[in-house]
C-alpha cells in the first residue's frame, strides 16, 4: 500500500510540473487560532500545504481568518497577517513563505542532497534553506535537492509536521531523516466546557489518544490506559468479565463515598457505571487533575474528572474500516494457588493425629492411595474465549458529517459458566447549516449480556466458591467413574456431613444480567457576532438492567449443609433510571494585539431518578420452573427510589499576554436537593497561572527545549456523593419540585435528614512543570 501510494502521489504530481499560481474558491472561518493550527485547517479544506522555515514564521502567533468563497490566496494573506516581511507563493498546490528578498551569499559550491521520513519515503515539498539567508530550495518528488552555498554553509531543513534540522553543507553524502513532531505543542485539547492549546493550559491535565491503543486488546477502555497517565492509578478489581477496573486519579480517595472520578462523555455528566462503553467509539480521553482544571465541575470533582470525547467524522474524508481480534485467556500456573495432591494432604492429616497423639483414622493410615487426588480449584477454571470486532464508517462533506461505530464483544470467563456479550452502536453526525449556524445528534445504544457466577469472597458469605474449592479436602471426587457429577461428595472418616459439589453449583447457578442503555445528546451552536459562540444542548441517560438468579436443588453454597428442594430460591430484580443534563453555554474570544481573552458564561440543570424493585422467593417443587409463583415460600416485595436535581452556573475567563504569561480563572456554583434546605448552595472557583519559559529571548540558546512552562492553582474542590436519598419499601411514589422532592402516600417529603448538611469541600493547590526537548534529526 505504501509503494501505491507513492505512486499515485508521483503520478498526481507529474500533472502539475509547471509552475503556476493556481487559486480556487474556498470558504474558511476559524476563531482565534494559532497560525499554525490556521495552516492545518487550510490545508484540510483545500489541499493546499505550506512550506516555509521555522526561523522566518512565528506559528504561536494568533489570528482569525474568515474567507466565503474566497480565492486561496485571501486566506493566506490574512494567516500572514503581522509576520513582517514575509512574501508567499503558490506552487503545484504549495504555499512556499519567503522572509524578505534577502541577499544570497557568495557562491562557491554545490550541495546536493535527500530528505526522506522514518520510514525511508522521500518528503516532497521540505524546505533547505542556508542559515542566515533567503537562499534557498525545496525538495522534489523523490526528496532530491540542489543547492548552491557558501563555503562552510549550515543548513536549515524543514518540514510542517516534522522536527527541523541543521546541518552542515560539508557533509557529504547528504541523506537526511527527519523526524515526526510528536510534542505537537499547538495541538488543541478538550478540556471543561471547550478547548484550548496544550501551550495554554495552566491546569494539570493530560490527554491520550486512542487510535494509538488501538493495538491493545481490551475490553474495557480503562484497561488501555494502564500506564499511559502519570498520576493515574488504573487497577482491576475483580476477573469477572466485561467488569470494569477501578481508577483513582492522585490517589484520592474518601471514608464516606466512592472515590472514582467523575465521567464526561462528550460533554455528559454520567452517573453510575461507565464500563459498558465500546473503548471503539472513543478518540481521545483527558484526564483533568487539578482544581483549576476540574473547578467548572463543581461540587463532583474531588476526585478528577476524565472527559471522554467519541469519534467524529471529518470533512471531505471517506473511511470504512474494520478491526477485529480473537484470543484465548489462561489463568498461568504460576499465579495459581499451590495447592496439595490427595497424598500431601492425607500425609498431612495423618501427622496431625499423630502430633496430638491419638489414633489415626483409617481413611488417612496409607496416604499414597490417593495419588495426585483432586484439584477443585483447577477445576473450577478454564481456558477461554475472547474475540471483539468493530466496524467504522466515517463520512463528511462541508454540510453534513457522520460516524458510525458498530461493534460486538463477546467474552467467555476462565472461570466456569461466566461470560459477557456487548452488542454496541454508536452514530455521531453534524450539520452545518450555514457557516453561522450547526446542529449535531449523537445516540449510542449498547445492550449488554453476562453471567456472573458468585465466585468472589469468603464461603461463609453465601458464596465464594472458588474459596469453597480451595478448602475442599483434595481427596474427594467431584465426578464419579462414569463421569457424572453427584450433587454432594462425602467420604466417611473424612467428612462429617455431605460437602455441595462445587463444580457442579457453579455450573447449575444462575446469575444472568440483561441490560440496556441509550447515551443520546444534541446541541444546537449559533454565532451571532464574530468570536461569540452560543451553544445550547440536551443530553439523556436511560438505563434498564433485569437480574435473574436462580440456584436451584442441586447447587450448594456453604459447608456443612447438603442441596436440597428447600435451599432452591429465586430473586428477580429490576433497575432502571434516567438522567437528563440540559447546557446553555456563551463563549467569547478575541486578541487585543498582544492580548487574548477567552470568556465563557454557563447555565446547566440535572436531573436523576432511578427505581429498584426485587421479588424473592425460596423452596421450589420443581428446578425447571423458574419463576415466583413457583416459590413455595415468598418474600415481600421491595422497592427504592433515589432521585436528585441539580442546577448550576459557571464562568472562566483566560487571559495571556503575548502567548507567553497566562491567567485564568473559574468558578462553579452548585444548588443541589441531595444536601439540607439551609445549605443547597456550594460556590467552587480556582485561579491558576503560567508562564512559558521557552518563549523567551533568554531560552534561544537553548534550541533543545521545545517547552518550558512553570504553572500554579489553588482552587476549591467538593464532592455531593454523601447526601441523603430517598428510600421507600412502597410503590406509590410520584415526583415533583424543581429539586426532585418527594410525595410519599400523599405526604411531601423536601427534606431528610438534617437540614443543615452539607459539602464536602477541599482546598487544594498544585505547582507544576511542563517540559519537553527536540531531538537532532537522524544523519545516514
Amino acid at each position: 500500500m505504501r509503494y501505491f501510494n507513492k505512486a499515485m502521489l508521483v503520478a498526481s504530481a507529474a500533472l502539475c510540473l509547471n509552475l503556476s499560481v493556481f487559486s480556487q474558491n474556498i470558504t474558511l472561518k476559524t476563531g482565534s487560532v494559532t497560525v499554525k493550527e490556521a495552516m492545518e485547517q487550510l490545508k484540510k479544506s483545500s489541499g493546499y500545504s505550506f512550506v516555509f522555515s521555522s526561523e522566518d514564521l512565528d506559528t504561536r502567533k494568533h489570528v482569525s481568518i474568515s474567507v466565503q468563497n474566497g480565492k486561496i490566496e485571501d486566506a493566506v494573506k490574512q494567516i500572514l497577517v503581522g509576520q513582517n516581511g514575509i512574501t508567499y507563493q503558490i506552487q503545484n498546490k504549495k504555499i512556499i513563505l519567503k522572509k524578505g528578498t534577502g541577499t544570497a551569499t557568495a557562491v562557491t559550491s554545490t550541495v546536493k542532497g535527500r530528505v526522506v521520513d522514518a520510514n525511508g519515503e522521500p518528503i516532497i515539498g521540505a524546505t533547505v534553506k542556508e542559515k542566515g539567508t533567503s537562499n534557498g530550495t525545496i525538495t522534489d518528488l523523490d526528496g532530491n535537492f540542489v543547492l548552491e552555498t557558501g563555503k562552510g554553509a549550515l543548513l536549515d531543513i524543514s518540514y510542517i509536521g516534522y522536527r527541523s534540522v541543521e546541518i552542515a553543507s560539508s557533509v557529504k553524502p547528504l541523506s537526511v531523516v527527519l523526524k515526526e513532531d510528536t510534542q505537537n505543542l499547538d495541538e488543541v485539547v478538550i478540556l471543561a466546557y471547550g478547548t484550548q492549546t496544550k501551550r495554554n493550559v495552566t491546569g494539570s491535565m493530560e490527554t491520550v489518544k486512542f487510535d494509538e491503543l488501538g493495538d491493545i486488546p481490551a475490553a474495557q477502555f480503562a484497561q488501555k490506559l494502564q500506564g499511559q497517565i502519570t498520576g493515574v492509578q488504573i487497577n482491576q478489581g475483580t476477573g469477572a468479565p466485561g467488569q470494569g477496573m477501578n481508577i483513582r486519579i492522585r490517589g484520592a480517595a474518601s471514608l464516606s463515598t466512592d472515590s472514582s472520578p467523575l465521567y464526561v462523555v462528550d460533554g455528559f455528566p454520567i452517573v453510575g457505571d461507565i464500563n459498558n462503553l465500546n473503548p471503539n467509539e472513543i478518540e481521545s480521553m483527558t484526564v483533568l487533575k487539578d482544581a483549576a482544571a476540574t473547578a467548572l465541575y463543581g461540587s463532583r470533582a474531588a476526585f478528577g474528572v476524565v472527559l471522554i470525547t467519541t469519534k467524529g467524522a471529518k470533512t471531505g474524508k471517506t473511511n470504512v474500516s474494520f478491526n477485529g481480534y480473537w484470543g484465548v485467556q489462561v489463568v498461568p500456573e504460576k499465579g495459581r494457588p499451590d495447592m496439595m495432591n490427595g497424598t500431601e494432604w492425607a500425609q498431612f492429616r495423618k501427622e496431625h493425629y499423630e502430633d496430638l497423639g491419638q489414633p489415626v483414622p483409617e481413611a488417612f493410615q496409607n496416604p499414597s492411595q490417593y495419588g495426585e487426588g483432586y484439584n477443585w480449584y483447577d477445576t473450577m477454571l478454564r481456558n477461554a474465549l475472547i474475540q471483539d470486532y468493530n466496524v467504522s464508517i466515517q463520512s463528511g462533506s462541508e454540510k453534513l458529517q457522520n460516524s458510525t461505530v458498530l461493534g460486538y464483544f463477546n467474552q467467555d470467563g476462565v472461570v466456569l459458566n461466566s461470560d459477557y456479550r456487548r452488542i454496541s452502536l454508536r452514530s455521531n453526525t453534524l450539520y452545518q447549516i450555514n457557516p453561522k449556524m450547526k446542529v449535531a445528534f449523537n445516540v449510542a445504544p449498547t445492550y449488554t449480556f453476562e453471567n456472573r457466577p458468585l465466585s468472589d469472597g469468603a464461603f461463609f458469605g453465601g458464596g465464594g466458591l472458588l474459596a469453597n474449592a480451595n478448602l475442599t479436602p483434595p481427596i474427594l471426587p467431584y465426578q464419579d467413574e462414569d463421569g457424572n457429577m453427584p450433587v454432594s461428595v462425602t467420604t466417611e472418616g473424612v467428612t462429617m456431613n455431605p460437602t455441595p459439589n462445587w463444580v457442579r453449583s457453579i455450573q447449575d447457578t444462575e446469575n444472568a444480567y440483561k441490560t440496556l442503555r441509550i447515551l443520546a445528546n444534541a446541541y444546537f451552536e449559533y454565532e451571532p457576532v464574530k468570536n461569540l459562540i452560543l451553544k445550547t444542548s440536551i443530553s439523556t441517560d436511560l438505563g434498564y438492567e433485569d437480574r435473574h438468579y436462580f440456584q436451584p436443588s442441586t447447587a450448594g453454597r456453604a459447608f456443612n449443609s447438603e442441596p436440597s428442594a428447600l435451599n432452591a430460591n429465586l430473586r428477580e430484580e429490576d433497575n432502571d433510571y434516567y438522567s437528563y443534563l440540559s447546557e446553555t453555554t456563551a463563549n467569547y474570544s478575541r486578541n487585543f494585539g498582544d492580548h487574548h481573552i477567552d470568556a465563557l458564561l454557563g447555565f446547566t440543570i440535572q436531573k436523576y431518578h432511578a427505581q429498584y424493585g426485587v421479588v424473592s422467593g425460596y423452596n421450589f417443587a420443581d428446578d425447571r420452573i423458574q419463576t415466583i409463583n413457583a416459590a413455595l415460600i415468598k418474600d415481600n416485595p421491595t422497592m427504592d427510589v433515589q432521585e436528585w436535581s441539580m442546577m448550576s452556573y459557571l464562568g472562566r475567563f483566560n487571559y495571556d499576554f503575548k502567548g507567553r504569561y497566562l491567567l485564568g480563572f473559574s468558578i462553579r456554583r452548585d444548588g443541589s436537593s441531595r444536601f439540607g434546605i439551609n445549605n443547597r448552595w456550594g460556590n467552587f472557583p480556582a485561579i491558576s497561572a503560567g508562564w512559558l519559559v521557552s518563549d523567551e529571548a533568554f531560552m534561544k540558546k537553548f534550541s533543545w527545549v521545545s517547552l518550558l512552562k512553570l504553572r500554579g492553582s489553588y482552587g476549591v474542590i467538593g464532592n455531593n456523593n454523601i447526601g441523603n436519598y430517598t428510600q421507600y419499601n412502597t410503590i406509590n411514589i410520584t415526583k415533583g419540585g424543581v429539586f426532585g422532592s418527594t410525595v410519599v402516600n400523599g405526604s411531601q417529603v423536601t427534606n431528610l435528614g438534617n437540614p443543615n448538611l452539607g459539602w464536602e469541600k477541599t482546598k487544594q493547590l498544585d505547582l507544576g512543570v511542563d517540559f519537553s526537548f527536540l531531538n537532532s534529526a537522524t544523519l545516514l
